[in-house]
């Protein structure tokens, strides 16, 4: 297994796969970064894993605040981004071995797995469940044992170098205020590429164990009818058929009214279901069956995990709901009855075979979009404002507002944040049944790029915004081939609620092509390119910038490359070792500056 690790193409693709993503320009304990890299860079690492002499150095730990939080902090690590090219290589690697064996009630951090799919397996199989055990880990990233996890490595990797490797991450440490933490026997770093992976591997032993709980509580063939129900429908029939549904309507609409009423199934004792989904240290089950099974299934539960994983449960997070009483919360959703307890089942009509069919409409699990949290979310980001109107018995009201700091941003760039922020709420929730909150939301969000706009090219009121770019707040840009090309604001063309089999939802077998993805980063890489000054093959090393984003700010103080970079849109250029050197000393002559600015033209 090292050597498919150590496979030059495997680090070449990692290194395609992570050089462009925030925080690669960021310095962990060392002060190497990924700009000078090139192919010898890699032959030595290659060599350093092929001995088995690597070892991942401390990362660094800083303190960043919990989201909506201001009190409290999490720890995020921050490790070389030359050491993330190793922790991808080993993830490319060993997450194909350990996908075959994961469950499908496992849904984070896994390819063409996610909140949707997490959400369609809730919907097809938690829908007759009374109770909801809600669960959540108390810092389970932190709390893994490491000794634990290798017991579970080795049970499907053998290979003793890669084993290794692997500890050697968890055992690196981190250094924090200035102290180093170091031969460390719990926790996977928050920040790491692998520690998603490896709290799975950890976690699927829970998943396993749920399938023993299934077993174990799981009984009956079906439920038992309602025999007051049975009564009340054959009556219901009779009447039909003797017509006396139209000589007697008065007798037979408060027969039909009782009888939509009644549950046709009758609570069976004898009848249990267990269900259970996950989603990294985020998990569910739901019960059907009584409240003393969802009691005692929540205390085995909590004991194994204390016992066989040594972690704890967050008691504040965890807890047993009666979902008919009251929203079940699960990764931004809000799980809810479709109708209060007691209510009556309102009757459907169904046309089938060339016949009217008339039948009680089925209950079901709603699932919403979370909005208080969207909106409180939306206002610590500062997308919107929140007011009290005192004409409306004190409601809070929520209006969007502009962005001060995305208004040196260029017109289209900010269309562009709006859009992806807007993009990815829509597709979250596209399926939720409270698809009026989020027309809402978009609505917010607009009315912030609006305003934002607003606020940049000095205009008065939303009005004169609206007057001047027109409905979509469109500006035109200039492409690379001379065109131009019409930048607007997205919105989706309509807020039908969508099919949650729909969207986003994978249709590729699982890692299917994903080697011919890997081929063809490989092939594309810029490391097997010249120099993009001289032509030189040799030694060609790659020149990293922040971010091009940085570069077109007004407020940037560029050097002559920098704005070179920016116009040419690349956060990596092809270097030799000479030119590489003498850009970082600015020593190039202006015929160089020349032959670079042709590049961007």
């Amino acid at each position: 297994m090292i050597k498919r690790i150590f496979n030059i193409k495997n680090l070449i693709s990692s290194y395609e796969l992570i050089k462009s993503k925030p925080g690669n320009m960021t310095r962990g304990t060392t002060y190497e970064t990924l700009d000078g890299i090139s192919l010898l860079t890699f032959k030595k690492l290659q060599g350093r894993l092929k001995a088995g002499t690597f070892r991942f150095p401390p990362a660094r730990r800083t303190q960043i605040p919990k989201p909506g939080k201001s009190n409290e902090t999490r720890p995020l690590t921050i490790a070389s981004p030359r050491d993330k090219i190793v922790q991808k290589a080993i993830q490319l690697v060993v997450e194909p071995l350990f996908e075959e064996k994961f469950l499908d009630c496992s849904h984070g951090f896994r390819p063409n797995k996610g909140a949707r799919t997490a959400m369609t397996y809730i919907d097809s199989k938690f829908q007759s469940s009374r109770f909801i055990i809600e669960a959540d880990f108390s810092k389970a990233f932190d709390s893994i044992q490491h000794k634990k996890l290798m017991e579970i490595l080795k049970e499907k990797i053998t290979c003793s170098k890669t084993l290794s490797l692997i500890n050697s991450g968890l055992k690196a440490g981190y250094v924090e205020f200035g102290k180093l933490h170091e031969n460390l026997s719990v926790g996977t770093p928050q920040g790491s590429i692998l520690s998603p992976l490896l709290c799975n591997i950890y976690l699927h032993k829970l998943d396993l164990y749920m399938e023993e709980v299934k077993l174990k509580y799981n009984c009956g063939e079906k439920r038992r009818k309602n025999k007051e129900y049975e009564s009340l429908s054959n009556a219901a029939r009779y009447m039909r058929v003797k017509g006396r549904n139209t000589s007697e309507p008065a007798k037979y609409r408060a027969l039909v009214k009782k009888l939509v009423s009644t549950p046709s199934m009758k609570y069976d004792h004898d009848y249990v279901r267990i269900h259970y989904v996950r989603y990294a240290d985020d998990f569910i089950i739901g019960v059907e069956g009584s409240y003393q099974t969802a009691k005692l299934i929540l205390y085995e539960v909590e004991n194994w995990i204390n016992d066989e994983l040594k972690l704890k449960l967050n008691p504040e997070k965890t807890g047993i709901v009666k979902y008919s009483e009251k929203p079940v919360k699960f990764l931004g959703y809000t799980l809810k009855a479709s109708q209060p307890k007691g209510a009556q089942k309102p009757l459907e009509r169904l046309k089938t075979a060339g016949r009217t069919i008339t039948r009680r409409r089925k209950f079901r699990i709603r699932i919403h979009m979370d909005y208080p949290k969207i909106l409180s979310k939306l206002l610590t980001k500062g997308f919107i404002k929140s007011r009290t109107n005192h004409e409306k018995h004190d409601q809070r009201e929520y209006r969007g507002t502009f962005r001060g700091n995305l208004v040196n941003l260029d017109h289209a760039d900010i269309l562009r944040y709006y859009n992806s922020v807007t993009r990815g709420l829509y597709n979250y929730y596209d399926f939720a049944g409270n698809v009026r909150h989020l027309a809402h939301v978009c609505w917010l969000l607009e009315e912030s790029c609006c305003l934002t706009l607003a606020r940049k090219f000095k205009l008065k009121t939303m009005a004169a915004t609206y007057r001047k770019f027109g409905k979509g707040l469109g500006c035109d840009v200039t492409l690379k081939n001379g065109k131009r090309k019409k930048v607007i604001l997205w919105s989706p063309s309509d807020f039908k609620k969508q099919s949650i089999q729909s969207g986003n939802n994978p249709t590729a077998e699982p890692l299917k092509g994903l080697d011919a993805v890997w081929n063809a980063k490989f092939t594309k890489s810029n490391l097997h390119k010249a120099c993009i000054i001289c032509g030189k093959t040799d030694g060609v090393e790659m020149h990293h910038i922040r971010s091009i984003g940085d570069l077109k700010k007004p407020s940037s103080k560029l050097d002559f490359f920098s704005r070179q970079m920016a116009a040419i849109n690349r956060k990596q250029i092809p270097l030799c070792k000479d030119h590489h050197t003498r850009l970082h000393s600015n020593a190039w002559s202006e015929s160089e500056k020349s032959q670079l600015k042709q590049k961007g033209t």
